[in-house]
């Protein structure tokens, strides 16, 4: 928690540059930054407003859907998890690889054994495949 408490203060000093140089980029990261900190310190209203800020000015929202999917889960709000796994579009084995991960937690806490077990099936496999193809991208 001490850790947290003084990456907040360094993320408050970045934050205020960042106003200065009106950078969306750095700004979306500082946005994002501030929700993973409140949700690590157990303050998860915090950090889904910051997380909604984040979605809100994102050229690119699937970090932000993943981030809030998380928060979710950890809080056991697990049909609004759902919702925000469902805004990812599932074109990109990374992204169906993450989802997966998601929905096998989410069947796992809501007791549905066989349901969390065929997300499991997919998860693995995913990760099978993209292991190949990275030791197949590295020869």
């Amino acid at each position: 928690m001490d850790s947290l408490s003084l990456a907040l203060t360094y993320l408050q000093r970045a934050d205020s540059l960042c106003q200065t140089f009106n950078d969306i980029n750095v700004y979306h990261s500082i946005l994002n930054a501030y929700g993973n900190i409140y949700q690590m310190q157990g303050e998860y209203e915090l950090a889904e407003k910051y997380f909604y800020q984040t979605l809100n000015n994102s050229a690119n929202p699937i970090p932000d859907y993943f981030a809030l999917s998380h928060l979710y889960i950890e809080t056991n709000q697990l049909q609004k998890a759902k919702e925000m796994l469902q805004k990812i579009p599932m074109k990109e084995s990374i992204n169906r690889y993450a989802v997966y991960s998601d929905l096998y937690e989410i069947a796992k806490l809501e007791g549905k054994s066989e349901q969390a077990m065929n997300y499991l099936i997919k998860y693995v496999d995913l990760s099978d495949s993209l292991t190949i193809a990275s030791s197949k991208s590295k020869v």
